[in-house]
């Protein structure tokens, strides 16, 4: 490798490294700028972690993680089976499943495996953006083109066949 590429892979790799002490990260609740303290922390400030885990334990506590076999997702259909194993700390075996719940009222939706319920999260929990996103799927990558009643007739289909 030459010398200059190597400069600047080496610039690169310590751009990235986390600068303890200037803001790096946004709260997506509250907005404050705030410091991660390591590149897998959460993005939410300090405060607005601790009150979401105070809300999803309550919500817990009322609605336990589904132990019945036959539990299937309620996007996807998996039931735990189909699905990745999860590890956590100490190699200790995860729930596949994770409680799902609007994250405005903190109302419980349910439990969904670990892919749907982040892909929902990482659409914002924003119906209109999901149908989009579903939309360019279905569309060949937003490349037909249909109209607006081909969508409704669309989504009216999977709807009225997953009952």
């Amino acid at each position: 490798m030459n010398k200059q590429l190597e400069l600047s892979l080496f610039a690169a790799s310590t751009e990235s490294e986390v600068d303890k002490e200037k803001p790096h990260s946004v709260c997506p609740k509250c907005g404050c700028k705030h410091v991660k303290t390591t590149a897998t922390s959460t993005t939410y400030c300090k405060p607005c972690r601790l009150s979401h885990n105070r809300v999803v334990r309550a919500i817990q506590k009322d609605n336990p993680r589904p132990d019945r076999e036959d539990y299937c997702c309620n996007i996807c259909g998996k039931q735990e089976r189909d699905l990745s194993t999860h590890f956590g700390k100490h190699g200790l075996k995860k729930s596949v499943w994770r409680l799902d719940h609007d994250h405005s009222t903190g109302k419980f939706r349910g439990y969904l495996c670990d892919n749907c319920n982040v892909a929902v999260g990482k659409l914002d929990d924003d119906p209109e953006t999901i149908l989009k996103a579903l939309w360019y799927v279905k569309t060949n990558n937003g490349n037909a083109i249909l109209s607006d009643e081909d969508l409704v007739e669309w989504c009216y289909n999977i709807l009225s066949s997953s009952n």
